[in-house]
């Protein structure tokens, strides 16, 4: 038997393997047309199989569960994103906000999204913002 098929295609059933064995969890983008298979431990996918069927036996909306799975999944996969796809930072963000206040700039939508456009952001207007405060103290 191939690992990922179930003895009589049951979700409950766990003779078809044991928890350490390693379980791909499909991701899709409906939007952008791709999918990955994550890699999960196959206890804790079942785990997540059970919990699920629970709910449905009990009739109870699955919403705030995938809402929660949705925040755990959003907070890991941004922890293994390249730096430059990662939020800016809170500083970054005070920082182009106090440049683009002073220089009259506008803030790019992407610099507020990216910490690689924030950081492209504030390379290109520090120099001058730090000129133009360093007139008005002299």
């Amino acid at each position: 038997m191939q690992p990922g098929n179930w003895v009589g295609g049951r979700a409950g059933d766990l003779r078809t393997r044991h928890p350490a064995h390693i379980m791909p969890l499909r991701i899709t983008d409906l939007e952008g047309g791709w999918e990955i298979e994550v890699p999960i431990r196959g206890a804790t996918l079942e785990a997540l199989r059970l919990q699920i069927i629970r709910l449905q036996q009990r009739e109870v909306f699955l919403g705030p569960v995938c809402e929660r799975i949705g925040q755990r999944i959003s907070e890991t996969v941004l922890d293994v994103l390249d730096p430059d796809l990662r939020p800016p930072t809170d500083a970054q963000v005070k920082f182009a906000l106090d440049i683009a206040r002073e220089l009259s700039v506008n803030l790019p939508g992407e610099a507020l999204q990216y910490r690689g456009a924030m950081g492209d952001f504030i390379d290109r207007y520090q120099s001058l913002f730090y000129s133009r405060i360093h007139r008005k103290m002299v």
